[in-house]
């Protein structure tokens, strides 16, 4: 378990230093970029909240494996538009 939290830790610091590069790259100023970032926090913080209803109404099974779809689907459509696009 420690090394998730260490692999995620890393993760953020990587992610949180690129954020100026980030912000040039696709031309976002300071406010266009602290509304987006508080966006994720946001939905962040209202995922958290709907999951515990969900999985109790679902079930931890179907919640797990629809998780696993979800985040494998994405991962699908985020390899083709980094390495498949033209």
């Amino acid at each position: 378990m420690s090394v998730v939290f260490a692999v995620c830790g890393a993760a953020f610091a990587t992610w949180a230093s690129r954020v100026p590069a980030v912000a040039a790259h696709v031309g976002l100023g300071s406010a266009e970029m602290a509304v987006g970032l508080f966006g994720l926090a946001a939905g962040s913080v209202a995922a958290l909240l709907a999951a515990g209803p969900l999985i109790t109404k679902i079930g931890s099974r179907w919640g797990c494996w629809s998780g696993r779809r979800c985040c494998a689907a994405d991962c699908r459509r985020s390899w083709r538009h980094w390495f498949c696009s033209a």
